[in-house]
């Protein structure tokens, strides 16, 4: 029995062609590099100067933790600031038998704080105490305001013959009205002059021209 010889024209051929198909592919890729060759300095720059300078970005940009410290940092002076200014608050909110001492913005003028007294009528000469007797702050040095009670007086309408006159300092003369407030009056010759509206509880800043000292022994009244 004969073999049967292969066809080698036919295998000449296949041989041909895989020859001629991975010289195409080699010389297609030769020619994509040469056609790249012109770039790569500019690839070269990309990939060492762009992840550069997003790390330069990425250090001088604050991070979301670097920022909420700056704002932490920020309201903690603040609050210093605060306390060095009013240290008064170390020892508020106070709560006391039948009163509360609180602090914050003045609501009757624009002063931007103020301590503020909460308290049952029969319990406000017991808040009055508290603050006058405070030892190692003096409540007079801010202003002070009892929301809750509103003064049935006007200067305007008192009359000083009605009133039992207390000796201060000076020609200073104090007055004590109906409801714990009092007045505060000024002797010239033989007249009185009333120097303000009646209040439960004077601060300095209500009389910058006159002594702390005659102030304290009008609300001591």
């Amino acid at each position: 029995m004969k073999r049967k010889l292969p066809n080698f024209n036919n295998l000449k051929e296949a041989n041909f062609y895989e020859t001629e198909q991975r010289l195409r592919a080699k010389l297609a890729e030769k020619d994509w590099k040469e056609k790249l060759k012109p770039f790569l300095p500019l690839l070269i720059i990309l990939l060492i100067v762009v992840p550069f300078l997003a790390f330069l970005v990425s250090t001088q940009l604050p991070s979301e933790d670097s920022a909420q410290e700056k704002l932490d940092q920020e309201l903690s002076d603040a609050a210093d600031a605060y306390q060095s200014k009013y240290p008064i608050i170390d020892i508020l909110p106070y709560i006391g038998e039948g009163f509360r001492v609180d602090y914050g913005l003045c609501e009757k003028d624009s002063s931007e704080f103020c301590l503020r007294v909460s308290a049952l009528s029969d319990y406000l000469p017991s808040a009055r105490d508290f603050l006058l007797s405070l030892n190692d702050y003096d409540a007079l040095d801010y202003k002070i305001e009892f929301p809750d009670f509103l003064c049935p007086f006007k200067a305007s309408s008192l009359d000083v013959s009605d009133l039992t006159l207390e000796p201060l300092e000076g020609n200073y003369y104090g007055a004590v009205l109906d409801f714990s407030f009092r007045v505060l009056l000024e002797k010239s010759g033989s007249s009185y002059k009333i120097l303000s509206e009646p209040k439960l509880l004077y601060s300095y800043s209500d009389f910058k021209n006159i002594e702390k000292s005659t102030i304290r022994k009008l609300n001591m009244l």
